[in-house]
């Protein structure tokens, strides 16, 4: 008698558990995603939204939030930048358009990535040419090109210095060109203006991000007949003070 009672009430319990567990399930079940873009050019919203959209009905207690950010994983030029749980049964997803930045060549590969160094495609096209800065590998070979991750070189420290250094200083609207070469064991990079004006950083891997940046504070002081010839040559004197200075004698000759 006595066990039967005991079952009764365990029997009572576990079915009052699974009704709370099935009732939190539903309750907190997902009844929409709310996805916030932000977009420019060419979008690839709709898709991505409907990918999304695949999380409604899942239970918002137990979503991995991992498997959302997963979803632009195949969208190489959209990041998820934030997923939030809005209970009891909304999905808040931000979204990003990733920038098109840089535009690398390597031999006879071009790949396309942005401020942060992921390739968005390894086709070369982009959308917005002019706001796309090519920076050419003649010295620096790269090591692993996989399309939506961050592309990896032998010397990865030299190229994140340019390109922290062009995004820094906003330089999209006045440079043409980088050039990433050496001359005499001394690797340097070789930037080519839009007025004409060619910058040379020697030794660009030695605080290369001041050396550019010296460069272009010595592009704004000169005049409008310097800003479209000859070199700007930008240093660090005896291993001391970062200089720049516009020379009418090509740096490679002295």
């Amino acid at each position: 008698m006595f066990n039967v009672k005991k079952f009764a009430i365990i029997s009572v319990a576990a079915a009052f558990c699974i009704a709370v567990i099935v009732s939190c399930v539903f309750l907190f079940s997902v009844k929409k995603v709310s996805a916030d873009f932000t977009v420019y050019g060419d979008s690839q919203a709709e898709q991505i939204q409907k990918d999304l959209d695949r999380f409604t009905g899942k239970s918002l207690l137990f979503l991995d939030k991992d498997d959302v950010y997963k979803v632009c994983d195949k969208y190489p030029y959209y990041q998820i930048t934030s997923v939030e749980k809005s209970f009891p049964n909304v999905l808040k997803v931000r979204v990003v358009k990733r920038v098109e930045a840089f535009k690398i060549v390597s031999g006879g590969s071009v790949f396309v990535i942005d401020s942060e160094g992921v390739i968005l495609n390894d086709t070369g096209e982009t959308e917005y040419p002019g706001n796309v800065i090519p920076i050419e590998l003649k010295t620096v070979d790269i090591e692993r090109a996989v399309v939506g991750e961050k592309i990896k070189t032998t010397d990865d420290a030299l190229l994140c210095a340019i390109i922290k250094s062009a995004g820094d200083l906003g330089l999209s609207d006045l440079v043409e060109s980088v050039e990433i070469d050496d001359k005499d064991t001394r690797r340097n990079a070789v930037i080519t203006t839009n007025t004409g004006v060619s910058v040379v950083v020697w030794d660009v891997e030695d605080f290369g991000g001041e050396k550019i940046a010296k460069a272009f504070e010595t592009y704004e002081t000169l005049g409008d007949y310097e800003k479209t010839v000859c070199w700007i040559t930008a240093y660090r004197e005896n291993g001391g003070e970062i200089k720049a200075k516009w020379t009418a004698f090509s740096p490679f000759e002295e």
